[in-house]
C-alpha cells in the first residue's frame, strides 16, 4: 500500500470514527433530556456544559502535545513526544488532587452557587472535565503522531460506553446525577486506553525547552478562553439566570445544534497536524484549510436546512413535546454555531503556523459576546440575536485576517 493511500485510509478512518462517536455522545444527551424532561435536564445540561468550557480553556494541552508530535514526527524525532506528554501529565495529576480537595470540601456551596438542585451532578460534571483534560492531552499525541486510527478508535470507545452506561444508570435511577456518572465512568476509560497507546511511544528524547512550550502555549491559553465563550457561556448563563424548565429548553436547544460539531470535529482535529507537516515543510497550507473547510460547510448544510425548515418538528421528535416551545430559538441558534465552528477552524489554522496576530479580534469578540449576554436581557431569544450578529461579525473578521494578513507569511518554516 502506498503511503498516499494509506494517509488516506487514515482519514477516512478518522472522519468515520469520530463522527460515529460525535454521533452517539448526540443521541446519549438528547435521550437523557428526553428522559429527565425540562427541569431536571438544566442540571444535567449545565454540567455537560461545563464539560465542555473546562475542555475548551485546557484545549492548549492538546494543541501543544498535536502540534509538536506533529513537528518531531515530520523532523524524524519521535523520541521526544514521551518527555512532552509525561511532564504535560504530571501538572494534570496536580490539578486533579486539588480539584478532588474542593469537591470534599465545597460542593454544596459551589452547587447552590451556580443554582444545581443536585450537588453531585457538579461534582460529576468536575471529575469529567477534568477526565476530558487527560484524554485531550494524550488524543493529542495520537493525532500529531499521525496515529489516527487509534485515535479515532479511542473517542469512538468513550462514546460508545457513555451511551451504554448512561442507558443503564438511568433506567435504574432517572437523575440528573446518574446520567453524569456516565461521563466519568467512560472518560476513565478511555484517559486508561489512550495513555496506554502513547506508551508505546515512550522514546529518551529531552523535553524541548519549556520558554518554548510556553511560548506557543500561551497564546493557544489565549484562544482557548476565546473558543471556551464562544462555544459555552450562553448555555452557562441560562443556567444561571432562567428558570429551570426554561434553562432545560435553551440547553436541548444547543445540544442539538452542536449536532453540527459532529460534522466539523474530524476536519478541525486535521486543521493542526496537516497545516503543520505542511509548513514544517515549506509548503502553502491556504488550499488545505480551504478544503477542510469547504467539505465541513457541505456537509453542514443538511442539517442547517433542518434546523430552519422544521425546528419545532425537529424538537419535538428528539427531546419530546415539553420541548417544542423552544422551536423560535433553534434557526439562529444554528447560524451562529455553525459561525464558531468556522472561527474555530481557522483558529486552528493560525495555532498550526504558530501566528497568533488574530487573537485581539478573537478575544474582543468573545469579550463582546459575554458582555451582551450579561447586560442584555435574560431571554433566550435575546440570547440568540446576541450570538447572531457577534459571531458572524468575528468569522468574517478572522477569515479576512487569515487571507490578508498570514498569506506573505505562511511559507516560513517553523522553529521547533
Amino acid at each position: 500500500m502506498t503511503p498516499e493511500r494509506r494517509d488516506l485510509l487514515h482519514r477516512l478512518a478518522l472522519v468515520a470514527s469520530t463522527g460515529g462517536g460525535a454521533l452517539l455522545t448526540m443521541v446519549w444527551m438528547a435521550w437523557a433530556g428526553r428522559a429527565l424532561g425540562p427541569e431536571a435536564a438544566s442540571d444535567f445540561y449545565g454540567a455537560v456544559f461545563l464539560i465542555f468550557t473546562v475542555y475548551m480553556l485546557g484545549h492548549p494541552l492538546n494543541g501543544v502535545t498535536a502540534r509538536f508530535a506533529a513537528l518531531w514526527t515530520a523532523q524524524g524525532e519521535t523520541d521526544r513526544v514521551w518527555p512532552l506528554y509525561a511532564w504535560t501529565l504530571r501538572w494534570l495529576l496536580v490539578a486533579g488532587g486539588l480539584t478532588l480537595l474542593v469537591l470534599a470540601l465545597a460542593l454544596g456551596p459551589l452547587a447552590d452557587a451556580l443554582r444545581f438542585r443536585e450537588p453531585w451532578a457538579l461534582g460529576f460534571g468536575i471529575m469529567a472535565a477534568w477526565l476530558a483534560l487527560a484524554v485531550s492531552a494524550a488524543r493529542g499525541v495520537l493525532r500529531g503522531a499521525g496515529r489516527l486510527p487509534a485515535f479515532a478508535a479511542n473517542v469512538l470507545l468513550e462514546a460508545a460506553l457513555r451511551l451504554g452506561v448512561g442507558l443503564g444508570v438511568l433506567a435504574a435511577v432517572a437523575s440528573a446525577s446518574a446520567a453524569m456518572s456516565a461521563y466519568v465512568v467512560a472518560g476513565l476509560a478511555a484517559w486508561l486506553a489512550a495513555h496506554l497507546l502513547v506508551r508505546r511511544q515512550r522514546g529518551a528524547g529531552a523535553l524541548p525547552d519549556t520558554r518554548t512550550l510556553f511560548a506557543y502555549a500561551g497564546p493557544m491559553v489565549l484562544m482557548s478562553l476565546a473558543d471556551a465563550a464562544f462555544q459555552n457561556v450562553d448555555v452557562l448563563l441560562a443556567k444561571r439566570t432562567l428558570a429551570a424548565d426554561v434553562a432545560g429548553r435553551y440547553g436541548a436547544v444547543a445540544t442539538l445544534t452542536r449536532a453540527l460539531g459532529v460534522i466539523v470535529q474530524p476536519f478541525a482535529l486535521l486543521v493542526i497536524p496537516l497545516l503543520t507537516t505542511r509548513h514544517a515543510r515549506g509548503e502553502a497550507v491556504g488550499r488545505t484549510l480551504a478544503g477542510l473547510t469547504a467539505a465541513f460547510l457541505a456537509l453542514a448544510a443538511l442539517p442547517m436546512v433542518a434546523f430552519v425548515l422544521w425546528p419545532r418538528p425537529l424538537l419535538e421528535l428528539i427531546y419530546g413535546p415539553a420541548y417544542s416551545s423552544a422551536a423560535p430559538w433553534l434557526a439562529g441558534h444554528a447560524v451562529a454555531t455553525l459561525a464558531t465552528f468556522v472561527s474555530l477552524m481557522l483558529a486552528q489554522a493560525f495555532a498550526a503556523v504558530a501566528r497568533f496576530s488574530f487573537l485581539w479580534l478573537y478575544g474582543a469578540g468573545a469579550v463582546t459576546l459575554t458582555a451582551a449576554l450579561l447586560l442584555g436581557p435574560a431571554d433566550p431569544a435575546a440570547y440568540v440575536r446576541a450570538q447572531v450578529v457577534v459571531k458572524l461579525c468575528v468569522v468574517a473578521g478572522v477569515a479576512v485576517w487569515w487571507g490578508v494578513g498570514l498569506r506573505r507569511g505562511a511559507r516560513a518554516t517553523p522553529q521547533p
